[in-house]
C-alpha cells in the first residue's frame, strides 16, 4: 500500500498539538480522528496529550487516567500518518 506524502513535507518540521478537553470520550475521539487527518493534510507532526481522566469514565474507573494509547494502536497509526508523537 502506497503512502502519499503532502507536498509541504520538504519544509522544516512543524507540529500540531491535541489536547483532551473536559468533554466525554466520544467528543475526544471525534476531535482526535479529525486532527489525524488535519495533521496529515498539513504535513505536521501530531503531538499527543498526556494521560488524564475522561469525563463520564471516571465514575466507573475509580480515578483512572487514560491516554489515546488505551483506545488506539498508535504504532499502526504512526506507520500510516508518519508523524504521531
Amino acid at each position: 500500500e502506497e503512502i502519499s506524502i503532502p507536498p509541504m513535507s520538504n519544509r522544516k518540521p512543524k507540529y500540531l498539538t491535541f489536547e483532551m478537553d473536559g468533554s466525554g470520550w466520544n467528543n475526544i475521539r471525534m476531535g482526535f480522528e479529525n486532527l489525524i487527518l488535519l495533521a496529515h493534510a498539513m504535513a505536521r507532526t501530531l503531538v499527543l496529550p498526556p494521560k488524564r481522566q475522561i469525563f463520564h469514565m471516571a465514575d466507573k474507573s475509580a480515578g483512572r487516567v487514560f491516554s489515546l494509547d488505551d483506545f488506539y494502536d498508535i504504532d499502526v497509526i504512526n506507520k500510516v500518518q508518519m508523524g504521531l508523537n
